[in-house]
């Protein structure tokens, strides 16, 4: 391969290294954007964002074009993150290796719905936060997490496979907790394990990678249906029990 270098290889490694490295660089080379832009298209929060921009200056990929400002402060990619972008879309190399990767969610439910997954083998989705959900992929693995109710702890119940990508269906099928929620976005799913004792939510937080405030930690849950696990999140509460 030409020019290639060390500084390249280290960028290249460092990239393919994260999903989300990856999709803000690849945003960048095709415009110049702000943290809260990027923030809102990819559906990760504004510390999330500013914390890959600062790794990606680090390995001097981006830059930011006005650092005094302190509001708007703009983004773009360098001569070498522009090196690195071509070079992964000449060669597909991370597509391919994301291609043969499962991906872990968490999917966020309520009790009642929980029984009307295990009767319907499927579940039901918000019409927003729409950039992740159709990353679910089939063969992903779900983990069903049920919302603290009037009589059960937050707690994981089972883990299903996709069957399917998100597809939309309006027929009412799920619980609404209010007039604006009907799920029409839809994944078949299949069983793939079932807790015979459900897992409570608050003795497993200390050990979950994406819990970072183990105290308050209903706020990384706040407002979501879909949450991406790490492998070995995804592994701990796969065999907690």
């Amino acid at each position: 391969m030409k020019n290639i270098d060390n500084e390249f290889v280290r960028g290249l490694a460092f990239v393919l290294a994260s999903e989300k490295r990856y999709k803000i660089l690849i945003e960048l080379s095709s415009s110049v954007t702000t943290p809260s832009r990027l923030a809102k298209k990819f559906d990760y929060g504004y510390s999330d964002i500013s914390n890959l921009l600062r790794q990606l200056r680090t390995y001097n990929l981006t830059a930011c074009l006005n650092p005094d400002a302190k509001k708007g402060r703009l983004y773009t990619i360098t001569d070498m993150g522009n090196r690195i972008c071509k070079f992964l879309n000449s060669d597909n190399l991370y597509k391919e290796n994301k291609g043969n990767k499962m991906a872990n969610w968490l999917y966020v439910t309520t009790i009642e719905n929980w029984n009307i997954i295990q009767n319907v083998n499927l579940i039901g989705l918000p019409k927003w936060r729409m950039n992740t959900i159709n990353e679910v992929n089939k063969k992903d693995n779900l983990v069903i997490f049920i919302k603290k109710g009037f009589k059960n702890p937050s707690s994981i119940v089972a883990i299903y496979k996709a069957l399917s990508k998100p597809y939309e269906d309006i027929t009412p099928l799920f619980y609404p907790t209010n007039s604006n929620y009907i799920f029409p976005i839809r994944i078949k799913v299949e069983v793939v394990k079932m807790f015979k004792t459900p897992i409570v939510f608050n003795d497993v937080i200390q050990e979950l990678e994406f819990i970072k405030n183990k105290t308050n930690w209903g706020g990384h849950l706040q407002g979501k249906s879909l949450i991406r696990l790490s492998d070995a999140d995804y592994s701990l509460l796969k065999n907690f029990d």
